[in-house]
C-alpha cells in the first residue's frame, strides 16, 4: 500500500492544491483504572467534511522520555473507544487495539536516550470506515506510558527528525476519501502537530489530586466531587475530546443527565493543578 510521508515539502504541495488535512497529534486522556499507566490518544483532526473514509495502513514514530516506556507489542494498546453497553457506540469509528503494533527503535534511541517506537497498523478483515468532520478528533489508537514518569514527555517524530536518519521508518497515515478531493479517489496528507505530553506536568496534576473522585460513576445524571476543594472548574469531554459541558460555579456536583449514554472525561482544576477521570453515563 501507498504511504502519504508527512514532510514539509508534501504539506506545501497540498496546500498548491488544495488537498484535505488531517492534522495528527496526541492526547493526554486519563490514566488507566487497572495498572495506573497515564494513558495517551493518537488522534487524526480533519480540516473537512465526509462520510466513510476507508482506512488504510497507518504508523506513527513516537519518542517518550523521563524514563516513561511502552509494554511490548500491541499490550500496551487498550479499548477505551469502544463500549457495550450502550447499543449505540458513543465512538463509532476507533479502531481496535489488536490491530496496532509498537515496535522499540534500538536505533537511534539508544544514543538519542529516548525510547523511539514504531506504531503499525494493519488493517483487519473488516475495513474501518471513519467520518471526518471539520475539526472533530478521531481517535486512532490509545496507548499505555509505563513506569508511572515525573520528567520528559512522549511526543509524535517528524519524518525529517535526525533521530530517524538512516532508518526505514515513518509516520504515514491513509485514509482513503472519494469526494474531499473534487471527486478523486485519494489519501488525505496528514500534517504532523509535535505539540509533546509533558509527564511532569501530568505527574503534578495526579499529586495535587491523588484523593479526587466522582460518585456515583457510573451515573444516571447527579455526579458528587469527592476528595478534593477548591475546584475552580469542571470541563466534561467526549471520546473525541470534545467539550459537551463546563461548569465554573456551585462546583461540588453537576449533572450529567442530558448526555447520551457512554463513557466521559471530566477534567477537574484548582488555582495549581488539574487531573482527568473516567466517568460513565448510564
Amino acid at each position: 500500500m501507498k504511504k502519504t510521508y508527512l514532510t514539509l515539502a508534501t504539506f506545501l504541495l497540498a496546500l498548491s492544491i488544495q488537498a484535505q488535512i488531517f492534522d495528527y497529534s496526541l492526547s493526554y486522556i486519563g490514566t488507566n483504572e487497572t495498572t495506573g499507566n497515564y494513558e495517551v490518544a493518537l488522534m487524526g483532526t480533519p480540516d473537512f467534511d465526509e462520510t466513510t473514509g476507508n482506512s488504510s495502513d497507518m504508523g506513527a514514530v513516537v519518542s517518550i522520555s523521563g524514563g516513561g516506556y511502552l509494554l511490548p507489542t500491541n499490550t500496551g494498546f487498550v479499548n477505551d473507544c469502544t463500549f457495550t453497553p450502550p447499543s449505540t457506540n458513543v465512538c463509532d469509528y476507533d479502531i481496535a487495539a489488536t490491530e496496532w503494533d509498537a515496535t522499540y527503535l534500538s536505533d537511534p534511541s539508544a544514543s538519542s536516550g529516548d525510547f523511539v517506537y514504531q506504531f503499525l497498523r494493519t488493517p483487519g478483515t473488516t475495513n474501518v470506515f471513519l467520518d471526518a468532520v471539520d475539526g472533530a478528533p478521531i481517535v486512532l489508537a490509545v496507548f499505555q506510558v509505563a513506569g508511572n514518569p515525573t520528567t520528559g514527555e512522549a511526543v509524535l517524530v517528524e519524518n525529517g527528525d535526525p533521530i530517524l536518519s538512516g532508518t526505514s521508518n515513518s509516520s504515514f497515515f491513509n485514509i482513503n476519501y472519494p469526494v474531499a478531493t473534487a471527486g478523486i479517489t485519494s489519501d488525505i496528507v496528514g500534517v504532523i502537530d509535535t505539540t509533546p505530553v509533558n509527564f511532569s506536568v501530568l505527574s503534578t496534576q495526579n499529586g495535587e489530586l491523588a484523593a479526587a473522585s466522582l460518585y456515583p460513576n457510573p451515573t444516571n445524571g447527579n455526579v458528587f466531587i469527592k476528595g478534593v476543594s477548591g475546584i475552580e472548574n469542571v470541563e466534561v469531554m467526549n471520546v473525541n475530546g470534545q467539550r459537551v459541558m463546563q461548569f465554573n460555579t456551585n462546583l461540588e456536583t453537576f449533572n450529567v443527565s442530558d448526555l447520551d449514554s457512554g463513557v466521559y472525561f471530566v477534567k477537574l482544576e484548582t488555582a495549581i493543578a488539574r487531573t482527568t477521570i473516567k466517568l460513565i453515563k448510564k
